[in-house]
């Protein structure tokens, strides 16, 4: 007699539950260290600055039995993007008024993120792993933790050295969490929707770049939001009939080409030309990615209760429409808006590869 049960791989649980384990304890790691030396920067005692550490674990004790329900009630994955959702509120409250109170609560909300995301790993795992490997599996587990905190304090160290300040070590986590958010096909999506983005506003700052009149640089730019909003239906036809992959791929692809072969256009002395026939290219390659970060979202999410996990997918997509705008800027004050145009094409070419390995290979099976 066979045993049908699949077979057991460490790799498939590398990335799922260690990988994100590693980068959430590693930005604690960072910051708890920190949390007295901030307290006592904002006139707290030795006392009061120990006590407002110490809300970590009230945290944690106080997050031990709700976190047991909700992983219950909505599963171990969006349990933990919700985990590292909370731990992102909780420093921003921290930083953002900087008062005692503040830190204290703060702290007292990353506990509480910490239990749930904890649980929500070891609930995986003990669902997951065979029994005959169970006690390794949760081992790594626990030095996958202590990797985090080990590394963090050096992490911290380094950043207060370069910056001079303590409370800046308090991004670590926001960026951890973030990381947690975006592993995997999330990363693939956060790059999708920086691209996209990218095109709104590298072409305006193109067309005063090379010295192209306002009225035809507009002219231009709305042909290629004609063309990208003409093929809205068309995205969701190639998506249903040949795969969400037949509209993701390409356009990343053509959006990445269309910024890269901008970049060296700027000089030429027909720059206006290669400007309106890259600015159509560029809207009709964004055009057959129309829906889509929302059709992987559809996908992906439960079927029972899908909000908590498209709530946290749709900040994938615009945390990455967020700082789009944000690295053009930097990257053209640094060097040049041809470098920034040369970093978005890489960055679309880098998110087109982890959605070839992520979006799930399927069509939606027709109805007869």
């Amino acid at each position: 007699m066979t045993d049908s049960a699949p077979r057991f791989s460490w790799r498939s649980i590398v990335l799922p539950v260690y990988l994100p384990t590693l980068v959430f304890s590693l930005g604690e790691g960072a910051m708890i260290p920190i949390v007295p030396l901030v307290a006592t920067e904002r006139g707290a005692s030795l006392a009061l600055a120990g006590l407002i550490a110490a809300m970590l674990m009230v945290g944690e004790l106080a997050g031990d039995l709700p976190a047991g329900w909700l992983v219950a009630r909505i599963g171990e994955r969006n349990a933990m993007i919700g985990a590292a959702l909370l731990a992102v509120i909780g420093v921003l409250v921290a930083i953002v008024s900087p008062t005692l109170p503040a830190l204290g609560t703060g702290v007292f909300l990353l506990g509480l993120a910490t239990a749930v995301f904890g649980l929500a790993r070891h609930a995986f795992l003990t669902s997951y792993v065979p029994v005959r490997t169970r006690a390794r599996a949760l081992s790594t587990l626990g030095g996958v933790f202590r990797a985090g905190w080990a590394v963090g304090p050096f992490v911290a160290a380094a950043i207060i050295a370069w910056t001079g300040s303590s409370e800046t070590v308090f991004w670590v986590l926001v960026a951890a969490c973030f990381g947690v958010v975006l592993a995997r096909i999330g990363t693939g999506v956060g790059l999708l929707a920086a691209i996209r983005v990218s095109r709104t506003v590298v072409l305006p700052l193109w067309s005063v770049s090379i010295g192209m009149p306002a009225e035809q640089a507009a002219l231009v730019i709305g042909v290629s939001g004609t063309i990208d909003f003409a093929l809205f239906y068309a995205s969701g036809q190639i998506m249903d009939r040949f795969g969400r992959l037949w509209s993701a791929i390409p356009g990343l692809l053509g959006m990445a080409v269309g910024h890269i072969a901008l970049a060296f256009t700027h000089d030429l002395p027909s720059n206006a030309l290669w400007f309106t026939g890259i600015a159509v290219w560029l809207g009709l390659a964004n055009g057959i990615t129309s829906g889509i970060i929302m059709t992987l979202g559809a996908d992906l999410a439960p079927r029972q209760n899908p909000a908590p996990f498209l709530g946290a997918f749709r900040m994938i997509g615009d945390t990455g429409g967020a700082g789009a705008p944000l690295m053009i800027a930097a990257v053209t004050s640094i060097a040049s808006i041809m470098a920034a145009n040369v970093v978005v094409g890489a960055l679309g070419i880098l998110g087109a590869a982890i959605l070839w390995r992520w979006i799930p290979r399927y069509v939606p099976h027709r109805r007869r």
